[in-house]
């Protein structure tokens, strides 16, 4: 079982990665949730706890599921950056994604 720091930190990397997937600055993640762009930094950094509000309006804000973020931790499997990244285009039904995902590799 993962300890409570290791399941913060997967959560801050995890946000990170994922607002810069989508190509979001942090300016424009505090219009999409108004949490300052500050707060959303320490969250990043881990240096300040997450609350689960805030996750919920990262999503909203990124028009994703909140299960990408918590999916993994909660069935204790820690997925690589790749093998999120093929999950998210697979929940897109997106074919040619797939595709080009593998090509990469």
């Amino acid at each position: 079982m993962l300890k409570s720091t290791e399941i913060n930190k997967i959560i801050a990397d995890k946000l990170k990665k994922l607002r810069e997937k989508h190509n979001i600055s942090r300016r424009r993640l505090e219009e999409l949730t108004g949490v300052y762009e500050r707060k959303i930094a320490r969250y990043e950094q881990n240096a300040s706890k997450i609350p689960a509000s805030f996750l919920v309006l990262f999503c909203q804000g990124l028009g994703i599921s909140p299960s990408i973020l918590i999916n993994e931790i909660a069935t204790d499997k820690v997925y690589s950056p790749e093998q999120l990244e093929l999950l998210d285009i697979l929940k897109d039904e997106d074919l040619s994604g797939v595709v080009n995902f593998l090509k990469k590799r």
